[in-house]
């Protein structure tokens, strides 16, 4: 494979590493907070919103970075190796 082709492959990667760690983010902290603040609130307690990035969001983001960057890089050999060779 040429240069810009190898190139193109590794910003694919890190694009959809990104964007799949993004979301993961995102919909993590949601779901966190939403279950520390229904728990406060259940408890007649100030929720304690840190709770949700330490316990929750940061632990889903190392996982999902290791998912998607595996997945991506699974993905993209696959297609290197069925691409017809020139």
């Amino acid at each position: 494979m040429s240069l810009v082709k190898w190139l193109a492959t590794l910003v694919r990667i890190l694009l959809f590493t990104f964007a799949f760690t993004a979301l993961t983010m995102a919909v993590g902290l949601f779901c966190g907070l939403l279950v520390v603040v229904i728990g406060a609130a259940l408890q007649g307690q100030q929720p304690d919103v840190a709770m949700a990035y330490r316990n929750v969001a940061f632990p889903l983001v190392k996982v999902a970075v290791i998912v998607s960057l595996l997945g991506a890089v699974g993905v993209e050999v696959r297609q290197a190796r069925r691409a017809p060779q020139k």
